[in-house]
């Protein structure tokens, strides 16, 4: 199905939601984990990507209404799908398997399906928060805080967006109007079932930025500035390998390249 509002056309995959409360897999693990858990972070992406359009297409027509989504969080799920992308060409480019390869290629399509579509939110949300960008920017010139202080707000900034739109999307079981007009403007059906598969996959988001705040203030989060390095071979546990890796969900300040032995 199509969105088309407030010059915002994209087309959202249909992705069967199987567990949309799983847990998105952290960039450290991509490199050892079964190709069957890119197939369950594809699903929770889509789930998670229609609560954000949802809540774009909330402000349609509103004048002074903004989404419950940040930039900061748009961008950040960009650079995991980027990173998803990543690993599955190169396991598609080592494997002799026909099968797994078919396979490999399926899920590289959906994955690309699904990077457009938060390219498209993100280009719609910049209509928005064209002035908030420019008052960001310059607040940011005012501090002189450390990279890690820093990315714990702006995770604490994208927390608070996803738990203001788990409430909104609650808000949404007493009110059959706003379901039919958002489903109108969207395309999805918001069945009650459905509606609370994106509230499910909006609370696993949420517990997944508490979790990379928790390694932030305890220092264990890992870093690098230009993206993960997988080096070892996806499950093979047994050798001994050096993986670079960058933070989980969101990867939002610069730190030092740290190496983990296996």
């Amino acid at each position: 199905f199509s969105l088309g509002f407030r010059n915002f056309n994209a087309t959202v995959s249909i992705v069967q939601i199987l567990n949309p409360a799983a847990d998105l897999i952290g960039l450290e693990e991509l490199g050892f984990i079964d190709t069957g858990l890119f197939e369950q972070d594809l699903t929770l992406f889509g789930v998670i990507g229609r609560g954000i359009a949802l809540s774009l297409a909330q402000c349609e027509e509103i004048e002074g209404c903004a989404p419950n989504v940040t930039m900061d969080e748009l961008n950040e799920f960009i650079a995991q799908i980027e990173a998803r992308l990543v690993e599955l060409h190169r396991r598609a480019s080592e494997t002799e398997n026909a099968a797994e390869k078919e396979r490999l290629e399926e899920l590289i399509v959906g994955y690309q399906e699904e990077l457009e579509n938060f390219i498209q939110y993100r280009e719609e949300l910049q209509e928005y928060l064209a002035v908030e960008e420019e008052e960001e920017e310059f607040e940011e010139e005012e501090f002189d805080i450390t990279p890690d202080a820093d990315a714990i707000q702006k995770l604490a900034k994208i927390l608070e967006s996803v738990n203001a739109r788990i409430l909104w999307l609650e808000s949404l079981k007493g009110d059959p109007e706003e379901r039919a007009r958002l489903s109108e403007l969207t395309g999805i059906e918001l069945t009650q079932e459905a509606l609370d598969a994106i509230i499910d996959g909006a609370k696993s988001e949420a517990k997944f930025i508490e979790r990379q705040i928790k390694l932030l203030q305890e220092g264990t989060e890992a870093k690098i500035e230009s993206g993960p390095l997988f080096i070892a071979e996806a499950g093979d546990h047994s050798l001994t390998q050096v993986v670079n890796y960058g933070s989980s969900l969101l990867n939002l300040g610069n730190g030092n390249v740290n190496q983990t032995w296996y």
